[in-house]
């Protein structure tokens, strides 16, 4: 039956995965707007994210666990893609601007990125015993890279930064 409304597999998974992907966006970009600080928007946004992940963990995956190739031709999967990863690049330009973390948006992001999608993924492979333990340990991670973070920071001068250089 789908196939009457798709072209292959392709597609339905595009279409679904661009799904997950707008709902996965919608609850971090609301979880960056409730913040008034940006340490209080990056606690939202990760309290979004492993909330997405915890609630929703086939959506999680569909998101992070494949690969599609030629995204390009699904333009609803490459917006919402794109939508995703910009909502935590502004996350990280924020903490930059802040002089909370040092001067490089995408490894700033990824860094953030990696370490929230590392507890998520332990998390679903069954490594805690509990989704508490899991935000627990997604707490302890972020704190912990936070403080890095914030220390790099004050070691680089920011006048010479690769975000200043791109807001110029």
């Amino acid at each position: 039956a789908p196939y009457r409304y798709f072209k292959d597999k392709a597609e339905i998974l595009a279409t679904v995965r661009a799904a997950a992907f707008s709902r996965f966006s919608d609850a971090v970009e609301a979880a960056f707007a409730s913040g008034k600080t940006p340490a209080a928007r990056a606690r939202a946004i990760g309290t979004a994210y492993l909330g997405f992940a915890l609630a929703e963990p086939n959506a999680y995956r569909l998101i992070f666990d494949l690969t599609q190739p030629h995204e390009e031709q699904y333009p609803e999967l490459a917006f919402q893609s794109a939508r995703a990863k910009e909502i935590l690049s502004r996350q990280s330009k924020d903490l930059i601007d802040a002089g909370l973390a040092p001067d490089d948006v995408e490894e700033v992001t990824h860094s953030l990125w990696s370490a929230a999608h590392g507890v998520c993924v332990l998390y679903m492979a069954g490594k805690f015993p509990s989704a508490d333990r899991a935000r627990d340990a997604y707490r302890n991670t972020m704190r912990w890279l936070f403080m890095g973070l914030h220390a790099e920071a004050q070691k680089a001068p920011r006048s010479t930064s690769k975000s200043a250089k791109e807001s110029r």
